[in-house]
């Protein structure tokens, strides 16, 4: 998609976070609610697409007015854009912060080219280590690789059928307002007096 059709899925995306991140924090306590007592809350997420027009790689957002005073840092979404990775990949494994190892990691855990790289992450960070070893043991696994095989293809399935049904909604629409139209032509054709065979033969 592009233009204004990718510029909707966006504005989708960020009303998603915002909700998500909405329920997470006011989920955290119910009967006897002290407000002080809350703990922050972050919604964190991984895209494999562009959203915002910037060079950040990250993005974080928060409670604040016009000129940046601060409300609140109780909630806060996090956007990490994996394709802004670029020149970070460059850099030597203790130059790069936890965050970007983690999206190396995310982005480029199950790609061969990495191997390398990835393994010397795991030297300089053990939680690294812990997830190559939960990786390399889903991916021993038939189930587990079922499980995720399957989860795959129903999010593609979930992405094409969305995608199916706005094009298939568009053409629907198309397809209603050219009988409306028709349909108001024909009524104007007997108001002027017409017949039903003159309407007919003018139709065809």
């Amino acid at each position: 998609m592009q233009g204004d059709s990718l510029q909707n899925e966006y504005e989708i995306f960020k009303n998603r976070i915002v909700y998500c991140l909405c329920d997470l924090h006011a989920k955290q306590k119910g009967k006897g609610l002290n407000f002080d007592e809350l703990l922050k809350s972050y919604q964190i997420s991984f895209c494999n697409f562009v959203m915002f027009d910037n060079n950040d790689l990250i993005n974080k957002f928060n409670m604040r007015n016009q000129s940046g005073l601060k409300l609140s840092d109780s909630v806060t979404a996090v956007s990490i854009e994996v394709p802004k990775l670029g020149d970070v990949l460059a850099k030597p494994i203790t130059e790069m912060s936890a965050i970007e190892i983690w999206t190396m990691f995310f982005a480029h855990a199950d790609n061969p080219q990495f191997k390398a790289k990835i393994g010397e992450t795991m030297r300089v960070k053990e939680e690294i280590a812990m997830a190559t070893e939960i990786l390399n043991t889903i991916s021993k696994d038939e189930h587990a690789i079922a499980k995720y095989r399957a989860r795959r293809k129903w999010e593609a399935d979930l992405t094409t059928n969305l995608s199916v049904s706005r094009r298939l909604g568009r053409e629907e629409g198309i397809i209603i307002g050219r009988q409306e139209c028709m349909q108001e032509i024909i009524e104007k054709f007997r108001r002027g007096g017409m017949s039903e065979n003159e309407i007919e033969k003018f139709l065809q």
